[in-house]
């Protein structure tokens, strides 16, 4: 007997209720949840490591609400203790349902060859936040091989400007859109790290 198109359409529905985003990669350890750290899944788990070049590892992320907001930041796992995490991308307006990659999200040079965490946080307006992470360990070099083949054409870049919650001068509530310019002024751009990581290889090299 074949259920009828109400119901299958509302089995998908319930199917999809706390599914507003999902880790393609890296491989992640939690599926899905709105608890944090990461959801369903135990922070401390290392059974699946990735090793994640601090010079780069794309970031996939699939998205199944329109107007969200995502964070990509991570922590060391220490002693049995979680530390404060740090961002690696600041929040992301992400305008609609969607395969995004988020092309080249550096590593931590001073916690090579620790445990870490790594952690999208997505904020859904009027729902609250969900969780996904991954285990990592940040490693010398890279960057990774690209990891989001198979995303739409148009994403493989930067999925989307980096937003400020600030409202806009006008007023409107809305948030305002970081042009290319304030977001190298504020947060650098990779040229700047490399110069940086350049210059202290040359000094360890002194060193010795």
């Amino acid at each position: 007997m074949r259920a009828p198109t109400t119901l299958l359409a509302f089995l998908g529905l319930l199917a999809s209720v706390g599914a507003e985003m999902k880790m393609k990669s890296p491989k992640p350890i939690a599926k899905k949840g709105r608890d944090g750290p990461c959801g369903d899944m135990d922070p401390y788990d290392r059974t699946k490591v990735e090793e994640w070049p601090v010079r780069g590892h794309d970031v996939g992320l699939k998205f199944f609400e329109n107007n969200t907001y995502v964070t990509l930041q991570a922590t060391v796992i220490d002693e049995g203790s979680i530390e404060d995490f740090r961002e690696l991308r600041p929040e992301i307006h992400v305008p609609k349902a969607d395969d995004y990659c988020f092309m080249r999200i550096r590593g931590v040079k001073k916690w090579i060859g620790k445990d870490v965490l790594f952690q999208a946080k997505q904020y859904v307006p009027g729902r609250g936040y969900n969780f996904t992470c991954a285990a990592v360990k940040f490693v010398k070099g890279g960057p990774h091989k690209p990891t989001c083949r198979g995303f739409h054409d148009g994403l493989v870049k930067m999925a989307a400007r980096p937003m400020d919650h600030a409202p806009m001068e006008e007023g409107d509530g809305q948030p305002r859109e970081i042009e290319a310019r304030e977001w190298e002024n504020k947060y650098g751009t990779d040229e700047d790290e490399e110069d940086e990581e350049d210059g202290e290889e040359d000094a360890d090299d002194a060193e010795d």
